[in-house]
């Protein structure tokens, strides 16, 4: 797995994503978590030929309100609701800690307070194996 920036540029955008592609080692898949760019990608990909999912696989992390085109794409869901509780659970022991009051945290003191919150795949497009794999 390689990470590569994104920008905010179309033009810049649509650079990399060429580069990317024409790279020796070009992705089989990208996961795309500035989503206001999807539709930049997207039209990129098509430019270049290349057919989602069937040669590559493109799946967005969360969605927008007005979603940009990422429903009919396999997606990460990320769960803000439960996110945000944690959130504020653990910011409501910090300040209990700090004020003295008692906490049931059971992680050790010395060790800021976290939480794993796994996020869910939603449906979408089949994610079609790399060319060349079975």
């Amino acid at each position: 797995m390689r990470v590569h920036p994104s920008s905010g540029d179309p033009d810049v955008l649509r650079r990399r994503v060429r580069e990317l592609l024409g790279s020796r080692s070009a992705p089989t898949a990208l996961v795309v978590q500035h989503l206001h760019r999807l539709p930049h990608l997207m039209a990129e990909l098509a430019a270049a030929g290349l057919r989602v999912p069937e040669d590559l696989a493109v799946v967005p992390v969360g969605t927008l309100p007005d979603d940009l085109g990422g429903r009919i794409l396999p997606r990460i869901e990320l769960p803000v609701a439960e996110m945000s509780l944690a959130v504020v659970e653990l910011a409501v022991k910090a300040i209990a800690t700090a004020t003295g009051g008692r906490t049931e945290s059971h992680q050790p003191p010395d060790l800021p307070p976290h939480r794993l919150i796994a996020p869910q795949m939603a449906p979408g497009l089949t994610i079609a194996p790399p060319k060349g794999h079975p």
